[in-house]
């Protein structure tokens, strides 16, 4: 089973944010993409893994963060279809050859 989530990872930048990232996880072993965004703890929602109402421009930034989930279910779909088993190198190698943004 593979899931994708949107999470803030825990080392803080020189900015005082924290980058968000796409986490992929299968067979108990994750990459993590770094998408376009930064955020404070207090405007990041981390339950839903997505930016709250405190965070200026949340809808759009919200919208782009499902485009970066939609885009990675796309590509695992397309590994499935084609490949009985497949790693997370897999899918690593079409998430960077296929940039989301």
């Amino acid at each position: 089973m593979i899931n994708v989530k949107t999470v803030l990872r825990k080392k803080k930048l020189s900015t005082g944010t924290f980058p968000i990232c796409l986490r992929i996880t299968k067979d108990r072993q994750t990459k993590y993409f770094k998408t376009l965004f930064n955020a404070t703890e207090i405007e990041w929602d981390a339950q839903a893994g997505k930016f709250n109402k405190r965070n200026q421009n949340y809808l759009q930034n919200n919208r782009l963060i499902n485009k970066f989930q939609d885009r990675a279910l796309k590509i695992i779909g397309e590994l499935e279809l084609e490949q009985d088993d497949y790693t997370l190198n897999d899918i690593e190698k079409n998430i960077v050859s296929n940039p989301i943004l």
